[in-house]
């Protein structure tokens, strides 16, 4: 039952205009993945399509499941937080704002845990279903600051948000795999006919084929940022609002400001994903004050 009521949740969240890009992204995500699956079944096509669809949706319920969430942990290097001392100042805030989020919308996940890594930038990020991770960077930001980034996150668990990048890299992961494979094989195939053959024509052939192939696949990658991007800044909006429905609006604005002297694009993997997908922080903290937030910066 629990299952079921959180992919009715899911699909709730899904299907909302901010994720027009997201869903056509998605669509067309499965789309290639069941056709590059299903052309393993030459003989049978509907049982290849068949084959491709049930095999993707076995990858995503691995993403969706504590598995899938370990992984990422693990891509992410987020670990279970020991330190005495950074669990004696982070524990009490974790909580207090886990419970306010908790009043606001009472069908978030009670098994969200707090974890870190060693990255020097301050920052934080959910993942997953049931994962928040900061940074160890943001342990020289105030209790209350910590609190507004906190509350921000929860506000992506609650709307979905890690879900549905997660539904995201399931579609990208295997289309990136086979099209490794592929590119692997056919080059290496290409090369040798040429150097049996004595033939620069094969050769020169491979090359060509191999550039374009490399090219609609960078083609494919820009189209998907295009259409996730879109969806990803307006959640971002979305997280800022719940941080000021909790009560920490003033703070998150104070703390977006301090956040904005550092670039994201200096981080890697999924961390920088994430930052890529960030409006501008003067967008965001001008979005604040239009509900009612009275921060203003000290020049």
């Amino acid at each position: 039952r629990r299952r079921s009521m959180y992919l009715i949740e899911l699909l709730k969240k899904i299907f909302r205009d901010k994720n027009l890009g997201i869903i056509i992204y998605l669509i067309l995500n499965i789309f290639v993945v069941v056709m590059i699956l299903s052309s393993f079944f030459a003989s049978n096509k509907i049982n290849g399509i068949l084959f491709g669809i049930i095999a993707y949706l076995l990858s995503v319920s691995i993403a969706l499941s504590p598995i899938g969430e370990w992984l990422l942990r693990l891509q992410t290097n987020c670990k279970v937080i020991k330190r005495v001392d950074y669990l004696e100042k982070l524990n009490p805030l974790f909580e207090e704002v886990y419970n306010k989020a908790k009043e606001i919308d009472p069908s978030i996940s009670s098994n969200i845990k707090l974890y870190m890594n060693d990255n020097m930038e301050p920052n934080a990020f959910a993942t997953g279903r049931n994962t928040i991770c900061l940074t160890k960077g943001l342990l020289s930001y105030t209790d209350d600051e910590i609190k507004a980034i906190f509350s921000h996150e929860f506000g992506h668990l609650r709307n979905k948000d890690t879900d549905l990048l997660l539904l995201i890299t399931v579609g990208n992961f295997i289309i990136m795999f086979f099209f490794i494979v592929f590119r692997l094989i056919f080059r290496t195939t290409g090369i040798i006919a040429s150097i049996i053959n004595r033939s620069w024509g094969t050769l020169i052939i491979t090359l060509f084929i191999d550039t374009i192939y490399v090219a609609m696949f960078s083609l494919w990658t820009r189209l998907g940022a295009v259409l996730v991007l879109h969806s990803s800044r307006r959640s971002e909006y979305e997280a800022d609002k719940f941080a000021f429905d909790t009560g920490y609006g003033y703070y998150l604005a104070e703390a977006l400001d301090k956040l904005s002297l550092y670039s994201g694009e200096r981080s890697k993997g999924i961390f920088a994903t994430l930052m890529s997908s960030h409006p501008r922080t003067d967008d965001r903290i001008a979005k604040l004050q239009e509900l009612g937030v009275e921060y203003r910066r000290t020049f």
